[in-house]
């Protein structure tokens, strides 16, 4: 769980599941932490920066956006017990070409918080 387009579906309050992509390796601070964003089905009224169309990955079955609203940070150590607690679930790979689509729109998304921008600009991403 701690390399980009490792993919995973995590249960809300509600215990619905939503996936959720790695998009960075663990930055270098203590906890070591990655920078993630949530998939949603597309709706006219979200973000459309970022769309993924449907089969471009084995988890996406419909037409999809990038939540960039919803970005995160965690650390690698509560991404694991999560899995462990059966709160996360692994999913399939994502491909380096999508990963690198979306954190391209996560820098130009006016839904992205601004300290994830700037946390990518300080800490640019080789994939």
């Amino acid at each position: 769980m701690d390399r980009p387009g490792y993919t995973f579906f995590e249960e809300d309050d509600s215990g619905k599941k939503h996936l959720w992509v790695i998009l960075t390796r663990p930055f270098a601070q203590s906890p070591k932490c990655v920078l993630l964003v949530n998939i949603s089905s597309q709706k006219s009224y979200k973000d459309q920066t970022c769309v993924l169309e449907a089969g471009c990955h084995g988890a996406i079955t419909e037409n999809s956006i990038v939540m960039y609203n919803f970005t995160r940070i965690a650390s690698v150590a509560e991404l694991k017990q999560k899995e462990l607690d059966g709160t996360c679930t692994p999913s399939v790979r994502m491909e380096m070409e999508l990963v690198r689509k979306i954190l391209d729109g996560l820098l130009i998304s006016p839904k992205t918080p601004r300290k994830y921008k700037q946390l990518l600009i300080m800490y640019p991403q080789e994939l």
